[in-house]
């Protein structure tokens, strides 16, 4: 089994105003996408916010397990979200990105998710749809949050769960964090890390701390 992500050699723009229009061009596009189109989109967006990434032998393999993904082939389950972790500064939220942007999923922050949740007092607009939630385990705990109850997280993931795999909505969650599936347990409660395997397929990328080598 090949764990090879061949970097398209046709576009890396110089020009920010050029490579921003390609990448309207092919998020907008309303035909399926190819998968050398996916793959020539997500190594420029990469190139383009970190100009200095380096391929390495586990990050070539998520990049084409998710390029794979995006058009339905490999061997994820397209059905279900992705739950990427691994330690810091190893890449996943710049990886997440780009095809986050290709399958539309809306994108937040779990840190901005409660901020805003301090304002309204109301999740239920995460809670449908596809959604990238960045850093989860970062967030501190809500203003309103009251001894024993449960983090604002598990009950987003819980709702997101009952409406997606119950047949009421359709929607796949789509994670980043730092927290390993134990940590995770650990964190949000033994009742939502049990639907963790129905609900997302589970990647881990190995790797050091780029941001400091």
């Amino acid at each position: 089994m090949g764990i090879e992500f061949n970097p398209p050699k046709e576009i890396v723009y110089k020009d920010s105003k050029a490579i921003y229009k390609y990448f309207q061009e092919i998020e907008n596009k309303e035909k399926p996408l190819t998968l050398p189109q996916v793959k020539r989109y997500a190594w420029n967006y990469i190139l383009h916010k970190c100009p200095f990434f380096k391929l390495t032998k586990e990050n070539k393999k998520l990049l084409k397990d998710l390029s794979e993904y995006v058009v339905g082939e490999g061997e994820l389950n397209p059905e279900k979200g992705i739950y990427l972790y691994g330690a810091y500064g190893v890449g996943k939220s710049l990886i997440m990105e780009p095809f986050m942007n290709l399958l539309k999923a809306k994108q937040k922050t779990t840190i901005r998710l409660v901020d805003e949740y301090n304002e309204t007092e109301n999740f239920k607009q995460y809670c449908t749809g596809d959604w990238y939630f960045d850093d989860l385990g970062a967030e501190k705990l809500p203003k309103f949050f009251k001894a024993g109850s449960e983090p604002l997280m598990t009950e987003v993931l819980q709702e997101r769960y009952s409406k997606t795999h119950q047949g009421f909505e359709k929607g796949r969650t789509f994670v980043s964090s730092n927290l390993g599936p134990k940590n995770f347990s650990e964190m949000y409660g033994a009742r939502v890390a049990s639907r963790m395997k129905q609900m997302f397929n589970i990647i881990e990328l190995p790797g050091i701390d780029y941001r400091n080598t």
